[in-house]
Protein backbone atom coordinates (compact mmCIF):
# COMPACT_ATOMS: atom_id res chain seq x y z
CA UNK A 1 0.00 0.00 0.00
CA UNK A 2 2.60 2.55 1.11
CA UNK A 3 4.71 1.86 -2.29
CA UNK A 4 1.12 2.03 -4.31
CA UNK A 5 0.55 5.62 -2.67
CA UNK A 6 4.32 6.84 -2.85
CA UNK A 7 3.35 6.58 -6.77
CA UNK A 8 0.43 8.22 -6.36
CA UNK A 9 -2.05 5.64 -7.73
CA UNK A 10 -5.26 4.48 -6.39
CA UNK A 11 -6.04 1.19 -5.93
CA UNK A 12 -8.33 1.34 -8.84
CA UNK A 13 -5.58 2.72 -11.21
CA UNK A 14 -3.10 -0.12 -10.20
CA UNK A 15 -6.09 -2.82 -10.59
CA UNK A 16 -6.69 -1.71 -14.39
CA UNK A 17 -3.06 -1.28 -14.99
CA UNK A 18 -2.52 -5.53 -14.10
CA UNK A 19 -5.61 -6.27 -16.10
CA UNK A 20 -8.18 -6.63 -12.96
CA UNK A 21 -11.80 -5.04 -13.24
CA UNK A 22 -12.30 -3.99 -9.92
CA UNK A 23 -10.69 -3.11 -6.91
CA UNK A 24 -11.80 -5.78 -4.71
CA UNK A 25 -8.23 -8.10 -5.03
CA UNK A 26 -6.27 -4.84 -4.29
CA UNK A 27 -8.64 -3.93 -1.44
CA UNK A 28 -8.22 -7.21 0.41
CA UNK A 29 -4.82 -8.33 -0.41
CA UNK A 30 -3.36 -4.60 0.80
CA UNK A 31 -4.58 -5.72 4.28
CA UNK A 32 -4.67 -9.45 4.02
CA UNK A 33 -8.47 -9.77 4.77
CA UNK A 34 -9.58 -13.18 4.95
CA UNK A 35 -6.16 -14.74 4.44
CA UNK A 36 -6.38 -13.05 0.43
CA UNK A 37 -3.01 -11.86 -0.73
CA UNK A 38 -0.90 -11.19 -4.33
CA UNK A 39 0.23 -14.34 -6.10
CA UNK A 40 3.32 -13.83 -8.10
CA UNK A 41 2.28 -12.87 -11.00
CA UNK A 42 -0.12 -10.25 -9.60
CA UNK A 43 3.64 -9.36 -7.27
CA UNK A 44 5.67 -9.25 -11.12
CA UNK A 45 3.07 -6.97 -12.61
CA UNK A 46 2.66 -4.47 -9.55
CA UNK A 47 6.54 -4.14 -9.33
CA UNK A 48 6.64 -3.41 -12.87
CA UNK A 49 4.10 -1.33 -12.61
CA UNK A 50 5.70 0.89 -9.54
CA UNK A 51 8.90 0.68 -11.04
CA UNK A 52 10.16 -1.09 -8.47
CA UNK A 53 12.01 -4.24 -7.62
CA UNK A 54 10.12 -7.32 -7.05
CA UNK A 55 12.27 -7.73 -3.76
CA UNK A 56 10.97 -3.93 -2.24
CA UNK A 57 7.95 -6.23 -1.35
CA UNK A 58 9.63 -8.98 0.78
CA UNK A 59 12.32 -5.77 2.10
CA UNK A 60 8.97 -4.18 3.91
CA UNK A 61 6.96 -7.51 4.91
CA UNK A 62 10.22 -8.38 6.89
CA UNK A 63 10.42 -4.93 8.77
CA UNK A 64 6.76 -5.31 9.07
CA UNK A 65 7.19 -8.92 10.37
CA UNK A 66 9.59 -7.29 12.76
CA UNK A 67 7.72 -4.42 14.16
CA UNK A 68 10.38 -2.33 12.32
CA UNK A 69 8.72 0.95 10.29
CA UNK A 70 10.27 0.94 6.60
CA UNK A 71 13.68 2.30 6.47
CA UNK A 72 14.43 5.60 4.93
CA UNK A 73 17.87 5.67 3.93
Amino acid sequence: MRLRKEKGMTQLDLALSIGLKSVGLISVAELYHNKKHFNLEHLYKIAKILEIDLCDFIKDWEEIEAGFPPSRE
